[in-house]
Protein backbone atom coordinates (compact mmCIF):
# COMPACT_ATOMS: atom_id res chain seq x y z
CA UNK A 1 0.00 0.00 0.00
CA UNK A 2 1.32 3.66 -1.05
CA UNK A 3 0.70 6.75 1.23
CA UNK A 4 -2.85 7.33 -0.37
CA UNK A 5 -3.97 3.46 0.75
CA UNK A 6 -3.68 2.66 -2.59
CA UNK A 7 -2.47 -1.17 -3.95
CA UNK A 8 1.30 -0.99 -4.92
CA UNK A 9 1.29 -1.27 -8.76
CA UNK A 10 3.10 -4.74 -10.11
CA UNK A 11 6.28 -4.34 -12.01
CA UNK A 12 5.74 -4.35 -15.70
CA UNK A 13 8.67 -7.15 -16.24
CA UNK A 14 7.66 -7.41 -20.23
CA UNK A 15 10.14 -4.43 -20.84
CA UNK A 16 13.16 -5.67 -22.64
CA UNK A 17 15.00 -3.14 -20.65
CA UNK A 18 14.23 -3.91 -17.94
CA UNK A 19 11.24 -3.42 -15.17
CA UNK A 20 9.82 -0.40 -16.04
CA UNK A 21 6.76 1.06 -13.55
CA UNK A 22 3.22 1.42 -15.09
CA UNK A 23 2.77 5.25 -15.34
CA UNK A 24 1.70 7.38 -12.05
CA UNK A 25 3.52 5.16 -9.53
CA UNK A 26 6.54 5.50 -8.65
CA UNK A 27 7.45 2.00 -6.28
CA UNK A 28 9.79 2.60 -3.46
CA UNK A 29 13.50 1.61 -3.88
CA UNK A 30 13.50 2.07 -7.71
CA UNK A 31 14.40 4.80 -9.77
CA UNK A 32 11.38 7.60 -10.35
CA UNK A 33 10.47 7.27 -13.95
CA UNK A 34 6.87 8.38 -13.86
CA UNK A 35 3.88 8.83 -16.17
CA UNK A 36 5.83 7.30 -19.26
CA UNK A 37 5.01 4.23 -21.51
CA UNK A 38 1.57 4.05 -21.38
CA UNK A 39 0.97 4.45 -24.67
CA UNK A 40 2.61 8.11 -25.19
CA UNK A 41 5.21 9.25 -26.72
CA UNK A 42 9.06 9.20 -25.03
CA UNK A 43 9.36 12.74 -25.29
CA UNK A 44 5.91 13.10 -23.11
CA UNK A 45 7.89 11.60 -19.82
CA UNK A 46 8.87 13.26 -17.06
CA UNK A 47 12.32 11.32 -16.56
CA UNK A 48 14.01 12.25 -13.24
CA UNK A 49 16.92 10.28 -13.34
CA UNK A 50 20.04 9.00 -15.41
CA UNK A 51 18.52 5.75 -15.96
CA UNK A 52 15.23 6.81 -16.45
CA UNK A 53 17.08 8.79 -19.83
CA UNK A 54 18.98 6.37 -21.47
CA UNK A 55 15.74 3.93 -20.89
CA UNK A 56 13.80 6.18 -23.27
CA UNK A 57 16.26 6.93 -25.62
CA UNK A 58 16.36 3.51 -26.12
CA UNK A 59 12.61 2.80 -26.27
CA UNK A 60 12.63 5.75 -28.72
CA UNK A 61 15.45 3.98 -31.12
CA UNK A 62 13.80 0.83 -31.36
CA UNK A 63 10.14 2.24 -32.10
CA UNK A 64 12.04 4.70 -35.02
CA UNK A 65 14.13 1.91 -36.45
CA UNK A 66 10.80 -0.87 -36.49
CA UNK A 67 9.62 -2.03 -39.58
CA UNK A 68 6.31 -1.79 -38.62
CA UNK A 69 6.65 1.54 -37.71
CA UNK A 70 8.84 3.09 -40.75
CA UNK A 71 6.31 1.07 -43.34
CA UNK A 72 9.59 -0.43 -45.13
CA UNK A 73 10.63 -4.25 -44.86
CA UNK A 74 13.91 -6.57 -44.73
CA UNK A 75 14.69 -7.72 -47.85
CA UNK A 76 18.31 -9.38 -49.79
CA UNK A 77 20.83 -7.28 -51.55
CA UNK A 78 21.75 -8.22 -55.24
CA UNK A 79 24.84 -9.41 -53.88
CA UNK A 80 23.79 -11.65 -51.35
CA UNK A 81 21.08 -13.31 -54.04
CA UNK A 82 24.07 -14.20 -56.04
CA UNK A 83 25.71 -15.33 -53.22
CA UNK A 84 23.15 -17.90 -51.98
CA UNK A 85 22.68 -18.98 -55.91
CA UNK A 86 26.54 -19.68 -55.79
CA UNK A 87 26.31 -21.99 -52.80
CA UNK A 88 23.51 -23.59 -53.99
CA UNK A 89 25.37 -24.11 -57.31
CA UNK A 90 28.33 -25.55 -55.54
CA UNK A 91 26.77 -28.39 -53.46
CA UNK A 92 24.68 -29.38 -56.81
CA UNK A 93 27.67 -29.83 -58.41
CA UNK A 94 28.68 -31.75 -55.21
CA UNK A 95 25.44 -34.34 -54.98
CA UNK A 96 25.24 -34.44 -58.64
CA UNK A 97 28.20 -37.29 -58.87
CA UNK A 98 27.23 -39.01 -55.80
CA UNK A 99 23.64 -39.40 -56.95
CA UNK A 100 24.66 -40.55 -60.47
CA UNK A 101 26.74 -43.26 -58.59
CA UNK A 102 24.10 -44.38 -56.71
CA UNK A 103 21.58 -44.77 -59.61
CA UNK A 104 24.54 -46.83 -61.46
CA UNK A 105 25.15 -49.00 -58.27
CA UNK A 106 21.42 -49.67 -58.22
CA UNK A 107 21.46 -50.41 -61.71
CA UNK A 108 24.36 -53.15 -61.24
CA UNK A 109 22.28 -54.69 -58.34
CA UNK A 110 19.25 -55.21 -60.68
CA UNK A 111 21.68 -56.33 -63.78
CA UNK A 112 22.81 -58.93 -60.95
CA UNK A 113 19.18 -59.91 -59.98
CA UNK A 114 18.38 -60.56 -63.76
CA UNK A 115 21.30 -62.47 -64.38
CA UNK A 116 20.70 -64.62 -61.24
CA UNK A 117 16.53 -65.11 -62.38
CA UNK A 118 18.28 -66.40 -65.77
CA UNK A 119 21.01 -68.58 -64.48
CA UNK A 120 18.32 -70.53 -62.19
CA UNK A 121 16.08 -70.49 -65.88
CA UNK A 122 19.11 -72.27 -67.34
CA UNK A 123 19.94 -74.30 -64.86
CA UNK A 124 16.33 -75.93 -64.29
CA UNK A 125 16.04 -76.49 -68.58
CA UNK A 126 19.46 -78.30 -68.45
CA UNK A 127 17.80 -80.38 -65.30
CA UNK A 128 14.90 -81.35 -67.51
CA UNK A 129 17.31 -82.15 -70.78
CA UNK A 130 19.82 -84.43 -69.21
CA UNK A 131 22.24 -81.57 -68.01
CA UNK A 132 22.21 -79.99 -71.51
CA UNK A 133 22.37 -76.30 -72.09
CA UNK A 134 19.86 -74.74 -74.74
CA UNK A 135 21.30 -75.01 -78.24
CA UNK A 136 20.79 -71.54 -80.22
CA UNK A 137 21.51 -73.38 -83.87
CA UNK A 138 23.77 -71.00 -85.24
CA UNK A 139 20.48 -68.22 -84.88
CA UNK A 140 20.73 -64.39 -84.97
CA UNK A 141 23.42 -62.16 -86.04
CA UNK A 142 24.80 -60.28 -83.37
CA UNK A 143 26.28 -61.74 -79.74
CA UNK A 144 23.43 -60.47 -77.90
CA UNK A 145 20.43 -62.25 -80.28
CA UNK A 146 18.93 -65.32 -79.04
CA UNK A 147 17.61 -68.02 -80.64
CA UNK A 148 13.70 -67.62 -79.85
CA UNK A 149 12.93 -71.36 -79.58
CA UNK A 150 15.91 -70.87 -76.83
CA UNK A 151 13.73 -68.05 -74.97
CA UNK A 152 10.74 -69.49 -75.42
CA UNK A 153 12.02 -72.57 -73.19
CA UNK A 154 13.91 -70.24 -71.25
CA UNK A 155 10.73 -68.18 -70.11
CA UNK A 156 9.13 -71.04 -68.92
CA UNK A 157 10.99 -70.31 -65.59
CA UNK A 158 12.03 -66.60 -66.59
CA UNK A 159 8.80 -65.30 -67.28
CA UNK A 160 9.50 -61.50 -67.56
CA UNK A 161 10.32 -60.06 -70.98
CA UNK A 162 12.50 -57.33 -68.84
CA UNK A 163 14.60 -59.75 -67.26
CA UNK A 164 17.22 -60.62 -70.76
CA UNK A 165 17.69 -57.08 -70.39
CA UNK A 166 20.38 -55.11 -68.39
CA UNK A 167 18.73 -52.31 -67.15
CA UNK A 168 21.06 -49.81 -68.83
CA UNK A 169 20.05 -51.77 -72.00
CA UNK A 170 16.37 -51.68 -71.92
CA UNK A 171 16.34 -48.89 -74.54
CA UNK A 172 16.32 -52.12 -76.39
CA UNK A 173 13.70 -53.37 -74.93
CA UNK A 174 11.54 -50.21 -74.86
CA UNK A 175 12.45 -49.35 -78.47
CA UNK A 176 9.79 -49.17 -81.27
CA UNK A 177 12.59 -48.87 -84.07
CA UNK A 178 13.28 -51.33 -84.39
CA UNK A 179 11.40 -53.53 -81.01
CA UNK A 180 14.37 -56.03 -80.49
CA UNK A 181 11.66 -58.50 -79.19
CA UNK A 182 9.60 -58.88 -82.21
CA UNK A 183 11.41 -57.74 -84.87
CA UNK A 184 13.21 -60.49 -86.06
CA UNK A 185 10.97 -63.63 -85.02
CA UNK A 186 8.47 -62.97 -88.42
CA UNK A 187 10.55 -65.46 -90.09
CA UNK A 188 11.66 -68.93 -89.90
CA UNK A 189 14.37 -69.08 -92.18
CA UNK A 190 18.46 -68.81 -90.55
CA UNK A 191 19.16 -66.52 -89.15
CA UNK A 192 15.84 -66.07 -88.05
CA UNK A 193 13.59 -66.13 -86.10
CA UNK A 194 15.89 -64.71 -83.11
CA UNK A 195 15.32 -62.40 -80.42
CA UNK A 196 17.81 -59.15 -79.46
CA UNK A 197 18.85 -59.16 -75.80
CA UNK A 198 20.84 -57.24 -73.59
CA UNK A 199 23.20 -59.86 -72.73
CA UNK A 200 25.80 -61.72 -74.26
CA UNK A 201 25.43 -65.66 -74.51
CA UNK A 202 27.90 -68.37 -74.72
CA UNK A 203 25.50 -71.04 -75.22
CA UNK A 204 26.48 -74.16 -77.80
CA UNK A 205 25.98 -72.89 -81.16
CA UNK A 206 25.42 -68.94 -80.50
CA UNK A 207 26.80 -66.30 -81.85
CA UNK A 208 29.37 -65.34 -79.14
CA UNK A 209 30.38 -69.23 -79.08
CA UNK A 210 30.50 -69.26 -83.16
CA UNK A 211 33.74 -66.46 -82.08
CA UNK A 212 35.11 -68.13 -79.01
CA UNK A 213 35.73 -71.67 -79.81
CA UNK A 214 37.31 -72.54 -76.69
CA UNK A 215 33.78 -72.41 -75.92
CA UNK A 216 32.33 -75.36 -78.26
CA UNK A 217 32.87 -78.09 -75.66
CA UNK A 218 30.92 -76.24 -73.13
CA UNK A 219 27.56 -77.82 -74.00
CA UNK A 220 26.16 -79.24 -70.47
CA UNK A 221 26.62 -77.65 -67.23
CA UNK A 222 28.64 -80.61 -66.50
CA UNK A 223 31.49 -79.53 -69.05
CA UNK A 224 33.42 -76.79 -68.85
CA UNK A 225 35.62 -75.23 -71.44
CA UNK A 226 39.08 -76.58 -71.58
CA UNK A 227 41.35 -75.79 -68.69
CA UNK A 228 38.55 -74.59 -66.27
CA UNK A 229 36.13 -75.46 -63.91
CA UNK A 230 32.36 -75.37 -64.02
CA UNK A 231 32.87 -72.43 -61.40
CA UNK A 232 35.31 -70.25 -63.89
CA UNK A 233 33.25 -70.97 -66.83
CA UNK A 234 31.60 -67.93 -68.17
CA UNK A 235 28.00 -68.54 -69.60
CA UNK A 236 26.07 -64.97 -69.38
CA UNK A 237 27.80 -61.89 -69.43
CA UNK A 238 27.06 -58.41 -69.69
CA UNK A 239 27.34 -56.65 -73.14
CA UNK A 240 31.21 -55.18 -73.31
CA UNK A 241 31.10 -54.48 -76.94
CA UNK A 242 33.61 -52.12 -79.02
CA UNK A 243 33.92 -51.30 -82.07
CA UNK A 244 37.14 -50.41 -84.20
CA UNK A 245 37.99 -47.59 -86.48
CA UNK A 246 39.40 -45.02 -87.60
CA UNK A 247 40.13 -43.06 -84.30
CA UNK A 248 40.60 -45.72 -81.97
CA UNK A 249 38.08 -48.30 -80.06
CA UNK A 250 34.84 -47.04 -79.45
CA UNK A 251 32.23 -48.93 -77.09
CA UNK A 252 29.20 -46.29 -77.43
CA UNK A 253 27.25 -45.03 -80.53
CA UNK A 254 27.58 -47.63 -82.19
CA UNK A 255 25.25 -48.08 -85.29
CA UNK A 256 22.48 -50.71 -85.35
CA UNK A 257 19.25 -51.90 -87.11
CA UNK A 258 17.20 -49.23 -87.59
CA UNK A 259 19.33 -46.79 -87.55
CA UNK A 260 19.28 -46.75 -83.81
CA UNK A 261 22.65 -47.33 -81.65
CA UNK A 262 23.83 -49.26 -78.84
CA UNK A 263 26.58 -48.89 -76.81
CA UNK A 264 28.10 -50.87 -73.56
CA UNK A 265 26.41 -51.39 -70.61
CA UNK A 266 28.25 -50.26 -68.03
CA UNK A 267 30.23 -47.03 -68.91
CA UNK A 268 32.50 -44.62 -67.04
CA UNK A 269 32.64 -42.13 -69.35
CA UNK A 270 33.50 -43.34 -72.50
CA UNK A 271 34.98 -46.36 -71.11
CA UNK A 272 33.72 -49.52 -69.86
CA UNK A 273 33.82 -50.04 -65.81
CA UNK A 274 33.24 -53.54 -65.80
CA UNK A 275 30.41 -56.75 -66.62
CA UNK A 276 28.45 -58.77 -64.29
CA UNK A 277 29.14 -62.58 -65.19
CA UNK A 278 27.09 -65.85 -64.88
CA UNK A 279 29.25 -69.05 -64.74
CA UNK A 280 28.26 -72.27 -65.49
CA UNK A 281 27.93 -73.38 -61.64
CA UNK A 282 25.33 -70.93 -61.32
CA UNK A 283 27.07 -67.97 -58.92
CA UNK A 284 27.62 -64.51 -60.42
CA UNK A 285 30.49 -62.14 -59.90
CA UNK A 286 31.34 -58.34 -61.14
CA UNK A 287 34.53 -58.11 -63.16
CA UNK A 288 36.53 -55.24 -64.00
CA UNK A 289 36.59 -53.57 -67.16
CA UNK A 290 40.60 -54.32 -66.70
CA UNK A 291 40.52 -57.98 -65.78
CA UNK A 292 38.27 -58.78 -69.20
CA UNK A 293 41.00 -61.14 -70.60
CA UNK A 294 38.17 -62.68 -73.37
CA UNK A 295 38.36 -60.42 -76.19
CA UNK A 296 36.41 -61.40 -79.58
CA UNK A 297 36.71 -59.24 -82.37
CA UNK A 298 35.07 -60.28 -85.47
CA UNK A 299 36.58 -60.30 -88.93
CA UNK A 300 33.37 -59.27 -90.80
CA UNK A 301 32.83 -55.66 -88.91
CA UNK A 302 30.61 -56.79 -86.80
CA UNK A 303 31.37 -55.58 -83.34
CA UNK A 304 33.66 -57.13 -80.96
CA UNK A 305 33.08 -58.14 -77.55
CA UNK A 306 34.88 -58.74 -73.97
CA UNK A 307 34.17 -60.62 -70.97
Amino acid sequence: MNRTGAQKPAWNSASPWGEIPSAGSVPKGRPKIAHCFNGGDAGQCKLKSRQGRQIARSWKAAISLSPLRTGTSVAFTLIELLVVIAIIAILAAMLLPALSKAKEKSKLTQCKSNEHQLSLATLMYANDNQDKLPDCQNLGVWVWDMSAYVITNLQQNAVRQDIFYCPNEYYLYNSSTPNAWQAFTGRSTPPFPYIVTGYIWMFPKSRADAVLTSFSEVIKTTTPRPGFSVATTEIITDPTIFLNGLSGRRYADISAAGGTSVRTAHLTGNTPSGGNITFLDGHIEWRKFNQMTNVANPASGDPGFMF
